[in-house]
């Protein structure tokens, strides 16, 4: 299932919360559902890692229902390494841990397959 808009998804769960969401959710249900969470970003990248963040933190009784989830930002700027920064350090960690899943950070486009994630 591809979903347009986050909350759409989640029938807007907590929508007057101050934390900022991201952009779409896509969820794959091959037995044990997968949800990839994807943030489409200009430049700023770690606002991109708080979005991601900030949606994991809202409806977290919604994703640890999940086998797994993933959080992916896309980018049209270049990539920048930030892989020391604390917003990609606590949300690698947060996903690794709690999700048993991973963050990627790509520039202008993206084709993963769900075996890739």
């Amino acid at each position: 299932m591809i979903c347009r808009k986050l909350e759409e998804c989640i029938n807007g769960e907590l929508k007057n919360n101050s934390l900022e969401k991201c952009d779409y959710l896509f969820v794959i249900d091959d037995g044990t559902p997968t949800a990839v969470l994807t943030e489409l970003k200009g430049v700023n990248v770690p606002k991109a890692l708080t979005q991601l963040k900030g949606t994991l933190l809202l409806y977290k009784n919604v994703f640890c229902k999940f086998g797994h989830v993933y959080a992916r930002a896309i980018v049209t700027s270049s990539t920048p390494n930030l892989k020391a920064s604390p917003e990609y350090v606590n949300l690698e960690r947060m996903i690794r841990k709690n999700y048993k899943g991973n963050v990627k950070i790509v520039e202008k486009q993206f084709t993963e397959k769900d075996i890739e994630l």
